[in-house]
């Protein structure tokens, strides 16, 4: 008897029904959770949900196999499809080309078929530990690891590809820079272990204070960016002085005890013609100006 195989969720495509049957109950006696169509299109709907290898007749009663296999080619993850054919050496270059992951001759051998479904589940779940550990270093890579905000590069990118879809479909964009006042004090007098905490703690009240299609970027240092897009003036406004009010009060709970801390903000509105370095240009000269009156307040750029 071959050793039993890994369990997964294997998805069997035939229209006869006794072939079905057969596939079905030889997998589920090895641990394999089975799932039957026998139509084509009935293939494409149960595949829409998360299957680990599919076995897949080419002939089919609605559509062909070929063409279920070039819909499943299509998913954005597709799960390994072995082809069932009477006529391997035939429809091995067609399907292949089309991205077939294997060949079974039908009527399949037992420990062949076990064999194969389970060297395929074993390539869907190697994909999958792949994929999500390309989605971790993809989002590790976008990310500031203090605050958990998106980082400057990331921002920056996200700024470019705003500002062309604003000026292509005419649609509002503001931009606010935001910057803690005398934060230099906080980290000399306590050190850098509460300065982050006080940064980590600005990053939380500033992401309650923003809309959910707001970006907040940690820029740099104690400075922080927020990406506005479909804001008017009026709504700019508001968010700066919801965020400036957010860090004002109450005070920041660190290991150091209570601290005081302020934030001044600076904000531009996107114009014509205009680059993302331009626009962050007149935000911070915004914020130049915030700090020169005094600081803990908002300034808006006059364009």
């Amino acid at each position: 008897m071959p050793e039993a195989a890994s369990s997964g969720r294997v998805l069997v495509v035939d229209d006869v029904e006794s072939v079905r049957y057969f596939l079905e109950q030889s997998l589920s006696h090895y641990a394999f959770e089975v799932i039957g169509a026998s139509t084509g299109r009935g293939a494409i709907e149960a595949v829409s949900h998360p299957v680990d290898a599919v076995l897949l007749d080419l002939e089919l009663p609605d559509i062909s196999g070929l063409e279920v296999l070039d819909a499943i080619q299509l998913m954005a993850h597709p799960p390994p499809v072995i082809i069932l054919t009477g006529a391997v050496d035939r429809d091995a270059p067609a399907c292949l080309s089309r991205g077939a992951h294997d060949f079974m001759a039908k009527p399949p051998q037992l420990e062949e078929l076990i064999a194969r479904v389970g060297a395929a589940v074993r390539v869907k779940r190697l994909q999958d530990d792949l994929h999500s550990v390309n989605l971790q270093l993809t989002e590790q890579a976008m990310t500031d690891p203090l605050t958990n905000l998106a980082n400057r590069r990331h921002g920056f990118s996200e700024l470019e590809r705003l500002v062309s879809a604003s000026q292509r479909y005419e649609r509002s964009l503001a931009v606010l820079i935001a910057d803690l006042d005398r934060f230099k004090g906080v980290n000399d007098a306590h050190g850098h272990e509460v300065g982050d905490q006080c940064l980590s703690e600005s990053a939380r009240r500033l992401t309650h204070a923003v809309r959910a299609s707001d970006l907040p970027v940690r820029w740099g240092g104690e400075e922080f960016v927020v990406l506005m897009p479909d804001a008017s003036r009026e709504h700019a406004d508001e968010i700066a002085e919801r965020i400036r009010s957010a860090v004002a009060d109450p005070p920041f709970a660190t290991t150091a005890g209570p601290l005081a801390l302020t934030m001044s903000l600076g904000w531009a509105m996107l114009t014509d013609s205009e680059t993302g370095h331009d626009l962050i240009a007149r935000a911070d000269a915004a914020l130049y100006e915030a700090k020169r009156r005094g600081r803990n307040v908002v300034v808006a750029d006059p364009a």
